[in-house]
């Protein structure tokens, strides 16, 4: 979910679904929380919360997945919506737009501010003993898994 809030155009088979897994994992999910402004102002705050704080999975087919996919289709129809998107896309001034658009939201001393508190907060999160535990543990499962095959 991360890399849809710095997309452009978001297309998403129905079946699909979006989340931040961090949440679960017991991890500061990477630059999601910065670009929580920009999920905020798609989503709303108590969407991003749930999304951010619970690992909250939104379904391509609910209503709230519109905050972050631009087109919902079925899967046979995955390459026409991308041509079509692509298509949409190829105007002369959509990178000119798309640089200024970068640089108003998110200036670079905000993102600098934010990975070097983000390193110090992910590196404590790491070693965490829940996740270390977390860690441990799909690990077994997944030998049990490959032992038992």
């Amino acid at each position: 979910m991360q890399l849809l809030l710095v997309l452009d155009h978001v297309i998403a088979e129905e079946n699909a679904y979006m989340i931040l897994p961090a949440a679960e994992e017991g991890i500061v999910p990477g630059l999601g929380n910065l670009r929580l402004t920009r999920l905020t102002r798609l989503t709303g705050a108590r969407l991003a919360r749930q999304v951010v704080l619970g690992g909250r999975r939104i379904a391509a087919t609910e209503p709230e997945a519109r905050y972050v996919c631009d087109t919902v289709v079925p899967a046979g129809d995955m390459d026409g919506a991308v041509d079509r998107a692509v298509e949409a896309l190829r105007a002369p001034a959509v990178s000119a737009n798309r640089h200024m658009l970068t640089v108003a939201e998110e200036p670079l001393d905000l993102y600098r501010a934010y990975l070097a508190e983000f390193a110090v907060v992910q590196a404590a999160r790491t070693y965490a003993p829940d996740v270390l535990d977390k860690v441990e543990r799909r690990w077994q499962e997944r030998e049990r898994r490959r032992a038992a095959r």
